[in-house]
């Protein structure tokens, strides 16, 4: 069985070009909440998922979805190599956690190139995943670096019917190489992430690591609900009604899930807004101000209340306290 949650980056290609995850649910016979996260599918199902995108986008869809898939779609990993401080940082974490987002496809960093390796299936099938990939790659790095990535691209198989597609996005694709590599030049790696955050970065770093070990294990609502609430960070929270739309529910399903599990939006959010501050207040060199400011408040009082309501105190006494693990 597959954790449906490594099928995003399919899934997310298929809704940017209009293919809602409730009707890819129904074709391939599973119920819309399997595609969520919430339960595994067969290979088989997977695989009828990838052929369906195939036949029903045309052959060129991995590059066609993966430019399309907007920035933050894909959930926790695409937020953490937003917060890195560098492209070659990004790349780097991407590969580590790329297992996260996608089925049997699997990245290896070395440095200056991003090698895909891909699952034994049919040529149609590879070319998907392998595009698909570099085409998320290069949308998300090259719009939060502002640089155009120009990266070389290699491809082991004869250039398809749509080469001239794919020469568009990446003049002088290669074609017939040894293995799917994207290299780009040490300058380009070393510029700068617009989004960059290293305490939003290590903070989502243990997110990350904890659901690649225990990946297959199901995540509850309240968890997904967690990670959503976090990914936005820095910025003004995301309120009930879009957190449902993000996990493709209705805010009375997200109402009665989060019940099921003995809690409420409320004190879900209240519990990841407060796991971020403490870790923020860990660090000397931010301000109390610039931690309510990661959590959304502009105003430093509004930001004293609602830590006082979370811990009976204030933010300067729980630095002070020294009790940061929370």
């Amino acid at each position: 069985m597959i954790p449906a949650s490594s099928l995003r980056l399919l899934i997310e290609g298929l809704g940017a070009l209009g293919t809602p995850s409730t009707t890819c649910a129904h074709l391939i016979g599973v119920h819309p909440d399997s595609l969520r996260g919430d339960g595994s599918i067969s290979a088989a199902q997977a695989l009828a998922l990838v052929t369906f995108a195939i036949e029903t986008t045309g052959p060129s869809f991995g590059v066609d979805a993966g430019f399309a898939i907007p920035p933050g779609r894909l959930g926790l990993v695409d937020h953490l190599c937003a917060a890195g401080p560098d492209v070659a940082t990004a790349l780097e974490d991407l590969a580590r956690y790329f297992g996260l987002v996608a089925t049997g496809v699997s990245l290896t960093w070395d440095g200056r190139s991003l090698v895909v390796s891909l699952p034994k299936v049919e040529l149609p099938q590879q070319r998907l995943f392998a595009e698909l990939t570099f085409a998320v790659v290069d949308q998300r790095m090259s719009s939060r670096s502002g640089r155009s990535l120009s990266a070389e691209i290699t491809f082991p198989w004869v250039a398809p019917g749509y080469r001239e597609r794919l020469e568009a996005r990446w003049p002088g694709a290669t074609f017939e190489a040894h293995d799917c590599r994207m290299t780009l030049e040490p300058e380009l790696l070393r510029a700068p992430l617009a989004t960059s955050d290293p305490t939003l970065r290590e903070l989502l770093d243990g997110y990350a690591k904890r659901e690649l070990v225990e990946q297959p294990a199901l995540t509850t609502v309240a968890d997904r609900v967690r990670d959503e609430i976090v990914a936005a960070l820095p910025g003004r929270p995301p309120g009930a009604e879009d957190v449902a739309r993000a996990l493709g529910m209705s805010s009375r399903g997200l109402r009665r899930a989060l019940s099921d599990q003995g809690t409420r939006f409320s004190d879900v959010r209240d519990a990841a807004l407060l796991s971020v501050a403490a870790r923020a207040l860990e660090d000397p060199a931010r301000t109390v101000s610039e931690v309510g400011w990661l959590l959304g408040y502009s105003e430093p009082s509004a930001f004293h209340r609602a830590f006082r309501r979370w811990t009976n105190t204030t933010p300067e006494l729980f630095r002070q306290s020294g009790q940061f693990g929370l």
